[in-house]
């Protein structure tokens, strides 16, 4: 059985969201995105870890239970699904009066969607191609590693690839250092170790990152650091690739003058996160 396209919110269908929200007035609120296999979410605890952060630092903890209450009331009408379907769970202070200010008490709203996966993220997939934008992340350390609302740096990069061509494009921060990639987190491969830039400004936390920080790293014999990089290492590495809830680890074919043709600790990490998707 191949999941349809499906909305729910505060667990109940529906495709229609009642204003005002805060979340579309002011991206208040956060989300996550993550991956379904046979109906059940892949690394869920991460995934909550990362949930009760981002709901701490906009001052509504308490919307943390109910979006677990609403996850669990679609998971049970997802028993029957199979195979792999993205999910995405968002968490909206809600209603509100006019203004920036949050009301005193907030009503939380959770939305819940599910589609189609079009790829198997098991499957080793093609190198990307990775190009460039002039976007940059903002710098601002409250919200840093946060998966909040707002992502139009991120948008604006997306676009910036579509029309240049490429997979993805790097994304600097403030300083001109390389920080992620529109869609994901960056890894290099350099020798024995494994590098992604520290996420102390601006970013986000991935799930599939802390994934290969505390475990997949180590268990393909590699040392895990995060790290200030900087362009020349980028330029210099083995292998490079990139990681998220969906695609999994995808690695780097070519940067700018610099290809790589061969990625080998990369299908080594591969094969270690493919054993956890069957966990």
């Amino acid at each position: 059985m191949v999941v349809a396209a499906q909305t729910w919110i505060d667990g109940t269908p529906g495709d229609a969201l009642q204003l005002p929200d805060r979340a579309f007035a002011y991206g208040d609120g956060v989300f996550e995105t993550m991956l379904l296999r046979d109906g059940q979410p892949v690394l869920a605890s991460l995934h909550f870890d990362r949930l009760a952060i981002g709901l701490a630092c906009l001052r509504m903890p308490e919307a943390l239970p109910l979006a677990r209450q609403h996850l669990d009331t679609v998971l049970d009408s997802l028993r029957a699904v199979k195979g792999y379907a993205a999910l995405r769970l968002t968490v909206s202070r809600g209603t509100g009066p006019r203004g920036y200010a949050p009301p005193q008490v907030a009503t939380p709203r959770v939305v819940i969607s599910v589609s189609e996966m079009a790829y198997d993220p098991s499957v080793f997939p093609e190198p990307a191609t990775l190009g460039e934008t002039q976007v940059r992340w903002g710098k601002q350390p409250q919200l840093a590693g946060v998966k909040h609302l707002n992502r139009l740096e991120q948008v604006l990069a997306a676009a910036d690839a579509m029309e240049a061509g490429v997979d993805e494009v790097l994304m600097l921060d403030q300083s001109g250092a390389p920080l992620s990639v529109s869609s994901g987190n960056l890894f290099l491969v350099a020798g024995k170790r494994l590098l992604t830039p520290i996420l102390l400004d601006a970013g986000i936390a991935g799930t599939r990152r802390r994934l290969l920080l505390d475990h997949l790293a180590s268990a393909c014999g590699l040392q895990a650091a995060e790290s200030r990089l900087q362009l020349h290492q980028l330029l210099a590495a083995n292998e490079v690739f990139y990681c998220n809830a969906l695609t999994g680890l995808r690695p780097v074919g070519g940067f700018r003058d610099r290809n790589w043709g061969l990625h080998p600790v990369t299908r080594r990490l591969h094969a270690a996160y493919g054993e956890w998707l069957q966990r």
